[in-house]
């Protein structure tokens, strides 16, 4: 199993109450005792496994009297989450934390306990009033650049999380003002100066290559369209983003051929239909044997067998 360090204590009496606390809400926990029993230095340790970190860290919150409402990786969208709460007369804790396991900082709204039964109405983020939502995304990172797209338009935005029993993300709402919110729409859809390099029939598929841009520099907009998911990057990064992702594309053989005619015309007919084909060919220069084969794109086989067959059909 894999454990993870959620607190540390001075005091055992207070790590083993922890422990306590969280074995009654389902979650195993170990102390580690590291303090020097003769000189009465070092730390006790509280360790949970890995899976139930973030609903440890929530029961623990809970615990010293505040409940988490709210986070994400840039400080003014959750400051105008606050501002709007408070505004409703209800008072809210704001924290900057920083883990070295991140490399964004993460800004976090908290109530106390006893206000929560006030602020549930507008953990819904379509009880806000005078803001209106105008992207939905799985993923916060997605998120993040579609507020930035905005901010670049002088748009302003609040961002709200909902998450499951378990304290994992479900969805992550982007909301702007009710007066920006056509303005905003039209500049998420458009995506000037954004460039589409490619299209996946699942969302997962879009998501693994999106990350793989992510981990190198690239800022990705995964938007579904016409039942698939295309991947966005800005104009100035689109050469490096295609020889990226060719560069980590799995290849497939679909088919083989005698004749490199053949090959040429099947390879045409899918290129016609936005999918890239690389014919190789396996034919001896001396003797002439061997053949043709065409592949393509691990996550397009189904769609190029399709093409290819329906072809075939019409011929």
């Amino acid at each position: 199993m894999n454990w993870i360090k959620i607190k540390t204590f001075d005091n055992l009496f207070q790590a083993e109450f922890i422990k306590e606390i969280l074995e009654e809400q389902g979650i195993q926990a170990v102390v580690v005792n590291n303090r020097d029993s003769l000189f009465l230095i070092g730390e006790i340790e509280v360790y949970v496994p890995k899976e139930y970190e973030k609903k440890a860290l929530a029961i623990i919150d809970e615990f010293y009297g505040l409940t988490k409402i709210n986070s994400f990786i840039r400080e003014k969208p959750i400051r105008n989450y606050q501002r709007f709460i408070e505004q409703k007369g209800i008072q809210t804790i704001f924290k900057e934390r920083t883990d070295p396991r991140f490399i964004y900082k993460n800004y976090e709204l908290y109530v106390k306990n006893e206000d929560l039964p006030k602020v549930k109405p507008y953990l819904d983020p379509y009880n806000i009033q005078g803001w209106k939502v105008v992207s939905v995304c799985h993923h916060v990172r997605q998120i993040a650049y579609r507020l930035d797209i905005l901010a670049e338009h002088q748009i302003d935005s609040m961002v709200l999380k909902r998450k499951d029993a378990n304290y994992k993300l479900q969805e992550v709402y982007l909301l702007v003002e009710e007066k920006d919110a056509q303005k905003a729409k039209a500049i998420l859809e458009q995506l000037r100066g954004w460039a589409a390099i490619a299209e996946y029939e699942k969302r997962h598929k879009a998501e693994i290559r999106e990350e793989l841009l992510a981990n190198n520099g690239i800022p990705a907009v995964i938007c579904q369209k016409t039942g698939k998911f295309k991947l966005y990057v800005p104009e100035k990064d689109k050469t490096k983003a295609i020889q990226l992702l060719n560069l980590h594309k799995k290849w497939i053989k679909i088919r083989t051929y005698n004749s490199l005619i053949d090959a040429q015309v099947d390879q045409m007919k899918l290129t016609e239909n936005g999918i890239d084909a690389s014919i190789v060919t396996l034919k001896d220069s001396m003797f002439l044997i061997g053949g043709y084969e065409l592949y393509v794109d691990e996550d397009q086989v189904q769609q190029a067998l399709k093409i290819l067959s329906q072809s075939e059909n019409e011929s």
